[in-house]
């Protein structure tokens, strides 16, 4: 009797890890198909990168908002908001605005242009505007090549929009010619952790993040904001090292 009782659980036992794995490599094809799905769409629109993100950026508008509310409440990403608008002074530029996030954390004073390349995502902003103690005007303009003269900024503050930009460093070059000589430059970014495993699954993921988010999970922001392009006052790493913060000056070369 207990023979045939320890024959019956193993057999439960072999029979739930059969279900298990066969689940796992069912889950993990699920995935991988996908995820080479997606690989084949970025690869199909490489030539015109530009105009396929700005599409998916332009379709994010409507539920942009409910998706970062729920993640931000569950993270310090509003206190890392509130310490980088701290340093915003003067005429300031918020570049990749998109929702208007941000405005409750500048200092009274300041006048923000907000600019954004997705109308759909500025208009959203736009009507959030309303009843702030903060001077903001909004301009449609693309990062990477804005209209504006050199000098005209006295700081600029970039929350979250580097990683959404298909180049980043047109995007800082930009800044830096926009943004009066000593002048501050704020960036939150997200980008690879502090930690292989992490970074693996950001790479992994990252065909599915750019199609359906818009924004690239997997950059090395140290690679890209430099020494000799800017002085570092401040730079930090939150989150397992995947949110970076950078207090940069802008050192007119």
């Amino acid at each position: 009797m207990a023979e045939t009782v320890q024959k019956s659980g193993n057999l439960l036992k072999l029979g739930l890890f059969t279900i298990t794995l066969c689940g796992g490599i069912g889950y993990g094809s699920y995935w991988y198909h996908n995820i080479k799905q997606f690989e084949e769409e970025i690869y199909k629109n490489s030539k015109q990168k530009k105009a396929f993100m700005y599409n998916i950026h332009q379709k994010l508008a409507a539920d942009f908002d409910s998706m970062m509310d729920g993640y931000e409440k569950l993270s310090k990403i509003p206190q890392y908001r509130k310490i980088l608008c701290s340093y915003a002074e003067g005429f300031v530029l918020e570049t990749g605005i998109g929702t208007s996030r941000n405005l409750k954390y500048y200092p009274d004073g300041v006048r923000v242009l907000g600019v954004d390349w997705a109308s759909n995502i500025l208009e959203v902003g736009f009507q959030k505007s309303t009843g702030r103690n903060v001077l903001v005007d909004y301009k449609l303009e693309d990062v990477e090549k804005m209209t504006f003269k050199d000098d005209v900024f006295d700081s600029a503050v970039d929350t979250f929009g580097m990683e959404y930009y298909v180049n980043p460093e047109k995007a800082l070059s930009e800044l830096k010619r926009v943004v009066k000589k000593g002048g501050k430059i704020m960036i939150l970014t997200t980008g690879l952790g502090s930690y292989d495993l992490l970074n693996l699954y950001q790479n992994i993921k990252t065909p599915y993040t750019v199609c359906n988010m818009g924004y690239f999970p997997n950059r090395e922001w140290d690679k890209i904001i430099k020494e000799e392009d800017f002085t570092i006052l401040k730079k930090e790493r939150k989150m397992n090292g995947s949110v970076y913060m950078y207090i940069l000056q802008n050192d007119k070369k």
